[in-house]
């Protein structure tokens, strides 16, 4: 199953490879695509970006307080959302609120980082892999399992752009 993971900024990319690391571990069936980690070199990009978008199931959008206005965000979440009728947009806030989030970004069930919030998040993907679903108490264990992997990469990722008041903003 296809996850496309949105970012935009410096802090947003961090946070997504880490998203974007931990999924394939917890849900082994995800197939995460991240750019540019995930673009050839020579690949034509914005083809590259619509077709991932076009056979994507999920979208996880990583928003921070940096990249709220977004442009490429925007067109992201638009793109999927627009492009596949059973197709999840999901925004991961770090740092905002739910009532944070305006214009099209505001019509999407956000996902606080918070260990029952992602479990939901998680909980989505899994039942969206169809036959490759894990049964419920599996998908429980395995959760269980990961999230502090999760948890404690995001939190350092956090703690040092904090710690760093001179970090670029974008």
């Amino acid at each position: 199953m296809r996850v496309f993971i949105s970012w935009s900024g410096e802090l947003s990319r961090q946070l997504g490879e880490a998203v974007r690391n931990w999924l394939p571990s917890a849900l082994q069936h995800v197939k995460p695509y991240f750019t540019p980690d995930d673009i050839d070199k020579g690949a034509k990009w914005a083809s590259e970006i619509s077709k991932e978008l076009s056979t994507s199931s999920v979208c996880i959008i990583i928003l921070t307080r940096d990249n709220l206005a977004s442009n490429w965000i925007m067109f992201e979440a638009g793109a999927i959302s627009s492009t596949l009728d059973n197709a999840r947009v999901c925004p991961i806030i770090f740092d905002l609120e739910p009532t944070d989030l305006q214009g099209p970004l505001a019509q999407f069930q956000a996902t606080r980082f918070v260990k029952a919030d992602i479990r939901k998040l998680f909980n989505t993907i899994n039942s969206l892999a169809a036959e490759n679903k894990l049964d419920d108490p599996v998908a429980e264990i395995v959760f269980e399992k990961w999230w502090p992997d999760l948890e404690s990469n995001l939190k350092r990722i956090l703690a040092g752009h904090t710690a760093n008041p001179n970090a670029k903003k974008i």
